[in-house]
């Protein structure tokens, strides 16, 4: 004979659902913070090698300061720029540590790091808007979007929790009505809006390349 879950027990399985869901989205808004430190570091390394291809989703602070480093090394010696090499690597390590301090402490659940990081991220995104490069801002919006998410999640993340704790039934059963568990797809609006942004990205990039090409043949 099949068993009829009562009212409470289908609240409960409909709770640890919807912590599953958050805590997914929680840790993978965190994790964008070891992303950006980590492809910030390897952009100083690719500068400090002469290199002249960069990540977008890493910090402008740490490409401007690498940038700042070149230009200045080549008006003074070998030991002088030696050691304003050294310095540069050395803020681009503690603001890249820094991101990363923010994905652990952020993974234990501290939110205001977690805002703090965001906020200094969306900053960062400000200087490449600043410089016109859009495709590193898009893509700062994109991972700021993700950051967020995150933050929102943990945050509904400890409201769940705290109505259960409280044993306030009602208050948790709102908290899962915001939004559903699993949220239906409508799989045609989504493939539209991820062609209207492939094509954002891709047409603006295609021009320049054109541009570039035809200045380089009149060249």
């Amino acid at each position: 004979m099949e068993q009829t879950l009562n009212p409470a027990q289908t609240t409960q399985i409909l709770v640890a659902k919807k912590m599953m869901l958050l805590e997914q989205q929680f840790r993978n808004g965190v994790n964008q913070f070891y992303w950006i430190a980590g492809l910030s570091l390897v952009n100083t390394i690719i500068s400090l090698s002469g290199g002249g291809v960069t990540f977008v989703i890493g910090l402008a602070i740490t490409q401007f300061i690498d940038a700042f480093v070149r230009s200045w090394i080549q008006d003074v010696g070998p030991v002088t720029g030696n050691i304003i090499s050294m310095f540069g690597l050395f803020l681009d390590l503690a603001i890249a540590g820094m991101f990363i301090l923010f994905g652990i402490l952020g993974r234990k659940r501290l939110g205001k790091v977690i805002l703090f990081g965001l906020i200094l991220y969306a900053m960062d995104g400000l200087i490449f808007l600043a410089f016109q490069d859009w495709f590193a801002f898009i893509f700062h919006v994109i991972l700021l979007i993700s950051l967020i998410r995150g933050y929102n999640a943990l945050n509904q993340l400890k409201k769940l929790e705290e109505g259960q704790s409280s044993g306030d039934l009602a208050a948790v059963q709102n908290l899962i009505a915001v939004t559903p568990v699993n949220p239906p797809v409508d799989k045609k609006k989504y493939s539209r809006n991820l062609l209207i942004f492939t094509l954002a990205l891709i047409i603006p990039f295609g021009i320049s390349i054109v541009i570039f090409l035809v200045l380089i043949a009149r060249g």
